[in-house]
């Protein structure tokens, strides 16, 4: 029988945001509590009506929205239409890590740096955000908590995806909103990869990976493919997935071969997987992969070992 995303656990909705326009590849999600509405992250700026279509669809606009959580502030496909969408009510508080600010209101800097290390044709996939008003700005602690009536939302600062990287845990599902710290998990075909952009530190995401694998939750809110219902499967899979790439570098590092780090990578790792997974997917997903993802994850993967070497 084939796998059945769910578009909603309870009081919290997937938006299929249609990210590079393939289907369930982007999410963000609506909290409705009995107080407050909440929208976490906002989809890629290439795609404003898709957003909207969603948000209508679970029957909700932005002038209903009381806070804009962002995942991530660096990534398009995650805060690409916070501004966007933040012009149409001037009360909605975006809510970020203090880290993340200058990616939301100076969005061309994170556009020029794209152009310059992404795979080519990747980075003219993304699009210019709207940058948003710093008014509009509310920065998160560490631990805070928000009541939005019958729910709680607990934010934890998690850089390891990115520096501005929060998880947010939700009290009455047990629901944790893990944005792409465990990297990208496709149920429909039991398909995991471990996502390393630029920027990123997987040995801090192994850190809170293995802090949040205490924790007994319920559903995971990935930043892709919405929601799953076996947590520790996919929190357990990144902390080894992650241990495997560090093992590689370290035996590359061994040797005297980490100019070879890239290539081992995509032979021992993303080659294998995405071959595999392009047996049973979609041709456009498999060419994406092989095409841009993949290389990216393999040179942001090495950009961060040459930085954690210098660091020790």
């Amino acid at each position: 029988m084939a796998y059945t995303y769910p578009d909603s656990v309870d009081n919290i909705y997937l938006l299929d945001n249609r990210f590079f326009g393939f289907p369930r590849y982007g999410s963000a999600f609506v909290v409705k509590g009995e107080n407050k509405t909440v929208l976490v992250d906002t989809g890629d700026c290439n795609q404003p009506e898709a957003i909207r279509s969603e948000m209508a669809r679970v029957g909700v606009t932005i002038k209903d929205i009381d806070y804009i959580f962002i995942t991530h502030c660096e990534h398009n496909d995650h805060a690409g239409n916070a501004g966007f969408l933040a012009m149409e009510n001037p009360d909605v508080k975006i809510c970020i890590n203090p880290a993340g600010e200058e990616y939301l209101t100076h969005p061309e800097l994170e556009a020029a740096e794209r152009k310059r290390i992404l795979p080519p044709g990747m980075a003219e996939r993304f699009g210019m955000m709207h940058p948003v008003d710093p008014k509009q700005l509310y920065y998160l602690t560490d631990g805070e908590e928000f009541d939005i009536g019958g729910d709680t939302l607990k934010v934890i600062f998690a850089p390891g995806h990115q520096p501005s990287g929060i998880v947010i845990e939700e009290s009455r599902n047990k629901v944790l909103f893990i944005n792409d710290l465990c990297g990208m998990y496709l149920a429909e075909f039991d398909f995991a990869i471990h996502l390393t952009p630029d920027k990123s530190s997987p040995v801090q995401a192994l850190e809170a990976l293995r802090k949040l694998s205490n924790n007994t939750y319920d559903w995971l809110a990935l930043g892709h493919y919405g929601f799953c219902d076996d947590p520790d499967k996919v929190i357990n899979g990144s902390i080894g997935r992650i241990e495997q790439l560090m093992a590689i570098a370290e035996k590359c590092e061994a040797e005297g071969t980490l100019d070879q780090l890239r290539q081992r990578i995509k032979e021992q790792v993303t080659g294998p997987k995405i071959e595999k997974l392009g047996e049973v997917c979609e041709e456009y997903l498999y060419v994406y992969l092989r095409d841009e993802l993949g290389p990216n994850l393999c040179n942001g993967f090495a950009r961060f070992y040459d930085r954690y070497r210098a660091s020790r």
